[in-house]
């Protein structure tokens, strides 16, 4: 309960409830690897991570290489990359999305 004076000395009494939210921690990405490097053209690597504290996580790369999937839900992520568009370094990048922020983090395949 709150009270509240004027300069003339009139008062008033307000009530209300304050919420205090607990600690937001942002999304964490761990454990990038690849089972290949490098990738020759038209071949495929598995690419595995594990995120916490996201809901949502995507993959993308640089140079527009296929990624199957290119996107979840689930704590930890395995994905086929496959080098079918373009040679040379290929930054693929795992973006993880939750109620606290985003987070990204990236591996080079050669």
């Amino acid at each position: 309960t709150f009270t509240f004076v004027n300069s003339c000395g009139s008062s008033v009494q307000r009530t209300t409830n304050i919420t205090v939210n607990s600690i937001c921690n942002p999304p964490v990405i761990s454990n990038l690897s690849t089972d290949k490097n490098p990738v020759p053209f038209f071949t495929t690597a598995n690419i595995t991570f594990t995120v916490q504290n996201a809901s949502s996580w995507t993959v993308t790369s640089s140079l527009n290489n296929s990624i199957t999937p290119s996107s979840g839900t689930a704590s930890s992520g395995s994905i086929v990359y496959r080098r079918d568009a373009s040679l040379g370094p290929d930054s693929v990048t795992v973006t993880a999305t939750g109620p606290c922020g985003t987070t990204s983090a990236s591996i080079v395949i050669n």
